[in-house]
């Protein structure tokens, strides 16, 4: 639909010119048999008649040709940052006041030969803005740290320029609130439009093991815009696809995904992506136990063998305490027997000292 009122827009465009052309042209006279206003009316609505029709027929190559065009402005503007463009607009400015400054003596001193004055002029002026600008270019930090004041920005830390984009696994998993309270990613977060339509289709969903981790990630969703206003954003994104895929169209733009799926992680990286796998954090950030240490627990619940107690380390890792049934409840130290590392985690044995 929008199509086609793009392109009748076109036409009436193309009818408008046609007709300003015709009714300008120095032949309408001519054409119009004198004074005739009804002939002079024909042939102007002929003339918007085939300039409508013409420019509707021609629309599909000009719309061709102008998304070529807006793809390769949106590249150029891409790898242009805001400081490049203020650089370049010093660097004319600067151009032109040299000029206006250098001119008189210039043509004080060619004033005989203007030949030779224009070519002067001609070679210097836009060598002296090349130079200017790829000075300003290639001095860009020095410029904007000393500079810093002057627009009201404190020195210290650099503001990154990463984008994180937010995976539904990660906002269902819950944790990612506690990790970016910490503060240990600078850049700028962001949430597709398509991680909100799988979770409200995970919360609709009939099952209730699953509708409650579609509300828990959107809870998770409503609490990160709560701490981060103004660094998370939401991104309009196709809807439909293969998650993996539609999270590639914004890594292919140089963003960095937050995800809890092993296989979008793997197949991220595969492709030469960037991943923060919160699983992964979590078991690099366990507690380093080996046989023999002792440490410091709650047994909680009774273990699956006879007279066993189960209870947790703070970073979660279970630890399964010999004997310990009987200490559900309290706080004990035991000493680390042996340990066992499972798909899902790692799992402590000990016995109570």
């Amino acid at each position: 639909m929008k199509v086609v009122i793009d392109r009748l827009i076109f036409s009436l465009i193309g009818a408008l010119l046609a007709g300003f052309g015709i009714k300008e042209s120095p032949f309408i006279g001519f054409l119009a048999g004198g004074k005739s206003v009804f002939i002079y009316f024909l042939w102007i609505l002929l003339a918007c008649s085939i300039g409508a029709l013409l420019f509707y027929l021609v629309y599909p190559e000009i719309a061709k040709y102008m998304k070529m065009l807006q793809r390769f402005l949106s590249k150029v503007m891409k790898k242009w940052a805001l400081t490049d463009m203020i650089i370049l607009i010093f660097a004319l400015i600067m151009t032109i006041v040299i000029y206006i400054f250098f001119e008189p003596i210039l043509r004080y001193f060619l004033q005989t030969d203007i030949k030779l004055f224009n070519l002067v002029t001609v070679i210097t002026t836009p060598s002296l803005f090349v130079i200017l600008w790829m000075t300003g270019v290639a001095k860009k930090d020095s410029i904007m740290e000393s500079t810093r004041g002057f627009i009201g920005v404190t020195g210290g830390v650099k503001m990154s320029k990463e984008k994180y984009i937010i995976d539904s696994s990660a906002l269902i998993d819950g944790r990612i609130t506690d990790f970016l309270e910490t503060k240990t990613l600078t850049g700028r977060f962001a949430v597709p439009s398509f991680v909100l339509v799988d979770l409200q289709r995970i919360s609709d969903s009939p099952d209730p093991i699953l509708s409650h981790r579609g509300k828990r990630g959107t809870k998770t969703m409503e609490k990160i815009q709560e701490l981060f206003p103004k660094k998370l954003e939401v991104l309009p994104s196709p809807n439909r696809g293969r998650h993996t895929e539609l999270l590639m169209n914004f890594v292919k733009e140089g963003a960095r995904v937050i995800s809890c799926d092993r296989e979008i992680t793997d197949e991220v990286r595969a492709a030469g992506g960037l991943v923060v796998n919160l699983n992964e954090i979590a078991s690099a950030l366990k507690t380093v136990i080996v046989p023999g240490e002792q440490v410091e627990l709650k047994v909680i619940k009774e273990g699956k063998d006879r007279e066993q107690g189960i209870g947790f380390l703070d970073d979660g890792t279970m630890v399964v305490v010999e004997d310990g049934r009987d200490a559900i409840g309290k706080v004990v130290t035991i000493t680390c027997t042996s340990l066992l590392q499972n798909p899902q985690g790692r799992i402590v044995f000990g016995r109570i000292n």
